[in-house]
């Protein structure tokens, strides 16, 4: 059972009309009131749905979102010394 709570934004559960529909609807939605095992959300329209805390999913954050990549050091290549050639820089 996820652990949700009242102003958490979750995906719904949606039923799958193909194998290759999504399982939740890509629209999140907040979380308006909670009792037991049943929750109440609303939609950015302002749609409420009451539905089953086990047809819910909490929403994280994307990837991009949540860790930021810095750039990695680069290394100094230099040819081998066999060749003979030194560079200075």
């Amino acid at each position: 059972m996820p652990d949700v709570s009242v102003g958490d934004e979750v995906l719904i559960r949606q039923n799958k009309t193909d194998k290759l529909s999504a399982t939740y609807d890509p629209e999140s939605q907040q979380v308006v009131s909670k009792q037991g095992s049943e929750v109440v959300v609303q939609s950015k329209e302002g749609v409420e749905k009451r539905r089953n805390v086990s047809d819910v999913k909490p929403l994280t954050p994307t990837s991009s979102q949540a860790v930021t990549v810095t750039d990695r050091p680069l290394r100094n290549r230099k040819p081998p010394d066999r060749y003979g050639v030194t560079v200075t820089h």
